[in-house]
């Protein structure tokens, strides 16, 4: 049975919930690791934010390491054809 709009975006809230704490443990690890000085940074969101983006990088990345169905690949083959992708 399809899902609905509804479905995927209840299972989208649980995705990003389970995944604020791995988000959260990257950026406690990077700050632990001596790779940002914080006495460089205004007190902004500019380095929250760079931390931020390395984090999702690294958990897509953990997540992307898992196999992924034909299906699973085809999907996100479209979507980036649609909306593009971002690297460094």
């Amino acid at each position: 049975m399809p899902q609905t709009r509804e479905e995927v975006l209840d299972h989208i809230d649980k995705l990003l919930e389970d995944h604020a704490t791995s988000v959260h443990q990257e950026i406690k690890k990077f700050l632990a690791s001596g790779a940002v000085d914080l006495e460089e940074w205004d007190n902004n969101y500019a380095l929250p934010k760079t931390l931020y983006i390395q984090a999702l990088l690294n958990v897509a990345r953990d997540w992307s390491m898992h196999r992924l169905s034909r299906r699973e690949q085809r999907t996100l083959k479209n979507l980036r054809r649609f909306y593009g992708v971002w690297a460094e």
